[in-house]
C-alpha cells in the first residue's frame, strides 16, 4: 500500500505541473484527467470506506465531465477559432457569455 500511494502521489505531482505548463486545451484536460485518476487511485487504496466512496464518487463525475469539455473544447472552440492554443481564446466571454460559464 504505501508503495502504490508514493508512486500515485508522484504521479499526481508530476500530472499536475505537466498540465500547468500547456498551452494547448485538449492537452490541459488530458492531463488534469491523469492528475483526477491519481486522486481515484489515492481513494481507492486509502483502505477505509470513505476514501472508496470518494473514489467511485470521483470516477463517475469525470466520466461525465472530462467527455464535456472535450466536446466544448474540441468541437464548440476550434470550430468558432480554428485553435486550440489557449492563449488566442482571449475575450472569450466577451463573445460567448453562457458558453464561458458552462465551460
Amino acid at each position: 500500500m504505501p508503495l502504490v500511494q508514493t508512486i500515485t502521489i508522484i504521479s499526481l505531482i508530476y500530472a499536475s505541473l505537466a498540465t500547468i505548463r500547456q498551452n494547448d486545451t485538449k492537452a490541459i484536460i488530458a492531463y488534469s484527467s491523469v492528475a483526477h485518476m491519481a486522486v481515484v487511485m489515492l481513494g481507492l487504496f486509502s483502505n477505509n470506506i470513505q476514501g472508496i466512496e470518494g473514489a467511485i464518487l470521483l470516477s463517475l463525475a469525470h466520466g461525465f465531465v472530462s467527455p464535456a469539455l472535450f466536446i466544448c473544447c474540441g468541437g464548440i472552440i476550434y470550430a468558432r477559432t480554428h485553435s486550440r492554443v489557449i492563449y488566442y481564446h482571449r475575450g472569450l466571454a466577451y463573445y460567448m457569455p453562457v458558453f464561458s460559464i458552462f465551460f
